[in-house]
């Protein structure tokens, strides 16, 4: 009831994008839902505030290993079946590219940028490239066993091309990495993370892929998702986690459900200037938000 009442009596869905739409109402992304879950007062620093912050050498390999993805599928689409053989040289050139404009970004969502420490950023791409190697013919494997069907959709696909009406009573930005069809007439809406740890996705990962999956569930089709996490461990590693009922290989209604009520009343609170602190991403905060400090006392 609380629900329906906010969805209801909100007339108004006004988001702080810096680059306002035509209406001047802004929207909601997936990526701001991930911040705003990680930490709120994050959230307005940086999009309300526009105070600047670090750039992150974790975005600039995750931005790699992607375009690595990218690249390959599109060649795959395009009728080559072994991509990592055929144009590996072209693929990883440009996934380097893909780390040097993502690691030279002055600004970000209109927020300055901190640059990356010189050592910091030579580390980084060093992982980059390893990674996006290492990786490259693993997701052509992926390809053929799942049966790739496209790549980078954005949501304005989603509803202009493919008829998913939006599942929001606002206007939602973002792109699903890869979609697979492998027979079975349900497609795989897979999201691709890099991450420093082997682990399953965090709750916020895993809201933002059921995300992706409303597009299919409120308009009446099935759907699997899975996330594919890529460690950026000392020895890289792939593992797939299926996103939902593991019997079924579906997300049920209830919890559909429950994922579109949690976004509702996060981009409500958003609206309402309601910005709290949260537990951060793995723990940490991009801002230090004037918070007490602990200091390591040496005898």
């Amino acid at each position: 009831m609380l629900l329906l009442r906010v969805e209801t009596e909100r007339a108004v869905w006004r988001f702080p994008n810096y680059d306002l739409d035509d209406a001047g109402l802004g929207w909601l992304s997936a990526t701001q839902l991930k911040e705003y879950l990680n930490c709120g007062l994050c959230y307005e620093a940086r999009r309300v505030l526009r105070i600047p912050y670090h750039a992150s050498e974790h975005f600039a390999i995750g931005g790699a290993v992607h375009m690595t993805a990218e690249m390959a599928g599109q060649l795959f689409l395009g009728g080559d079946p072994a991509p990592h053989q055929s144009a590996a040289s072209e693929i990883l050139g440009a996934a380097e590219v893909a780390f040097e404009e993502n690691a030279e970004e002055v600004s970000h969502g209109g927020v300055e940028l901190i640059p990356l420490d010189p050592v910091v950023r030579g580390a980084a791409k060093d992982k980059a490239m390893i990674l996006s190697a290492w990786f490259l013919p693993e997701a052509v494997k992926l390809f053929h066993s799942r049966g790739l069907w496209n790549t980078e959709i954005s949501f304005d696909r989603l509803s202009g091309e493919f008829g998913l009406a939006n599942p929001f009573p606002f206007a939602i930005r973002g792109k699903v990495d890869a979609i697979f069809d492998d027979g079975t007439k349900v497609p795989l809406v897979t999201d691709w993370k890099t991450s420093a740890r082997q682990e399953r996705p965090a709750l916020e990962t895993r809201i933002q892929t059921a995300l992706y999956g409303l597009y299919w569930h409120m308009n009446g089709f099935n759907v699997r998702l899975c996330v594919d996490v890529i460690g950026k461990t000392k020895t890289p590693s792939l593992r797939q986690y299926l996103i939902g009922d593991p019997s079924t290989g579906l997300v049920g209604p209830a919890a559909f459900q429950v994922t579109r009520d949690t976004i509702i009343r996060t981009a409500d609170r958003i609206c309402a200037g309601d910005f709290g602190l949260g537990p951060g991403w793995n723990g940490r905060h991009d801002y230090d938000h004037g918070l007490p400090e602990a200091h390591l006392l040496v005898a």
